[in-house]
């Protein structure tokens, strides 16, 4: 794939030299699971235990569903993807309501979601440390899932969620990084393997189907999660539980089976394998040639590519930065230390040497530290964090604040510690991206947390 003010008919040419020194082959067709007319089937089992957790609360359970093949389409993946995203994305979704905050479990299980990347994609929700205490948590989980889906049925969802999400999606396909281009072949390829009985090309755009959602969640979404889900029987109820001996039981046959292999091996037949390991390793770790491959070099990019822009002063402390960006707009700032929470972390010694703080200065420093990762987390003013979570996603992405140690004079040996915090939005949402950053970086939260 090329894009931009680039000569396609050159690579499209070199693309060509470069494939015809292969053989086809023939595609690899990759089967749906068989079309299931059983009831839901549950499974017990066991799992490693996780050596760094609480060995008492390592249950998972999972409940998961095939997708039918009349909604496995390229608009029914951006259907349930929002549907996926709406049930359990943030501390306002149903999901996160209804299993984690009761605390069932600590996190949602692995694999929670939809899977559009398997041949049958699959629609799976489901919860993970768990006590073993707990009786019966795999019926326990699958009651909670089927009573928010039916609440959620009934209510459909909070429209500023769903704007939310819409937004979020139409702002990511703006957005391109450095790797854009080569992770839309990858994608691309990767779901022409999977779903070769549609054009992969419709994946590429979802802003139509999108924006029909956030026109009509309730009938766009609700009928998704009644066939995906709520009445489809091709599901399986996964209950795993942690056992200390789990991987040894796993690598004892496999070390049997090495064993008797070992010693019905010749010495003939060990020297051979043994010139060919090396052969492999040798192929392997060879510098390779990239000479073949289409690839900028550095001489390619011109001079003046690396000048960049002058920030321009638009107000008090404000600087504007022009560069073309795809109609998005990048806001990055800096909030100083007051001077005493400076004098704070100057206090501060390394290893026991002389002038070490004491433990109450060494606690300020951490909560001024602290402070800095909580903002917008923790609410602000009359709104908790989940209200904040919904104010932030409908106008911007990638919102946070953080410590930071920079150097923004022109004297190389002085340093500035302050608050990092950056978001990007679209020129048209930018005006009203600033009412949620002011108000969580200017006003304290008044709802207690829980």
């Amino acid at each position: 794939m090329t894009y931009g003010s680039e000569n396609q008919e050159a690579h499209m040419k070199h693309l060509d030299e470069y494939f015809s020194a292969f053989e086809p082959v023939d595609p690899v067709v990759i089967p749906r699971l068989a079309k299931y007319h059983g009831s839901k089937t549950t499974l017990h089992t066991t799992g490693p235990l996780d050596l760094y957790g609480n060995a008492e609360a390592q249950v998972a359970v999972s409940i998961a569903a095939a997708i039918p093949e009349d909604l496995d389409s390229a608009e029914g993946l951006v259907k349930l993807e929002a549907l996926s995203d709406l049930l359990s994305s943030g501390p306002s979704s149903p999901l996160y309501k209804a299993l984690i905050e009761p605390q069932i479990g600590t996190k949602y299980a692995a694999g929670s979601g939809y899977s559009s990347w398997l041949s049958t994609p699959v629609l799976a929700f489901g919860l993970q440390g768990i006590s073993s205490t707990r009786k019966d948590a795999a019926t326990e989980v699958e009651a909670i899932v089927e009573r928010t889906f039916q609440e959620v049925a009934e209510n459909g969802f909070d429209q500023r969620r769903v704007d939310a999400m819409v937004f979020r999606e139409t702002l990511q396909q703006r957005h391109k990084d450095s790797g854009y281009g080569v992770n839309i072949v990858i994608g691309l390829t990767a779901m022409s393997l999977v779903k070769s009985h549609h054009s992969t090309l419709g994946y590429l755009n979802s802003v139509p189907t999108l924006k029909k959602i956030a026109a009509d969640p309730k009938n766009e979404l609700l009928p998704m999660l009644s066939g995906a889900f709520s009445n489809n029987n091709h599901k399986v109820l996964l209950q795993v539980e942690p056992d200390s001996g789990f991987l040894d039981k796993i690598n004892a046959p496999v070390a049997a089976r090495e064993k008797v292999l070992s010693e019905a091996l010749t010495e003939e037949a060990a020297k051979d394998l043994s010139a060919k390991t090396a052969e492999w390793l040798g192929r392997v770790r060879a510098v390779q040639d990239a000479s073949c491959l289409p690839a900028l070099k550095v001489t390619d990019i011109p001079l003046n590519g690396f000048k960049e822009p002058v920030p321009r002063e638009v107000g008090d402390r404000l600087y504007h930065l022009s560069y073309p960006t795809n109609g998005l707009v990048y806001v990055h700032g800096l909030i100083p230390l007051t001077p005493e929470q400076a004098k704070l972390l100057q206090a501060v010694q390394p290893n026991g040497t002389e002038g070490e703080a004491s433990d109450a200065t060494n606690k300020q420093v951490m909560g001024i530290t602290t402070l800095y990762n909580l903002f917008g987390r923790t609410g602000a003013g009359d709104m908790d964090f989940k209200e904040v979570s919904i104010a932030v996603d409908q106008t911007m992405s990638g919102f946070g604040v953080s410590p930071t140690l920079c150097n923004i004079t022109e004297s190389a040996d002085t340093f500035t510690v302050a608050g990092s915090f950056g978001f990007y939005t679209t020129t048209e949402k930018i005006e009203e991206a600033m009412t949620p950053v002011s108000y969580t970086h200017l006003t304290l939260p008044t709802k207690r947390i829980v």
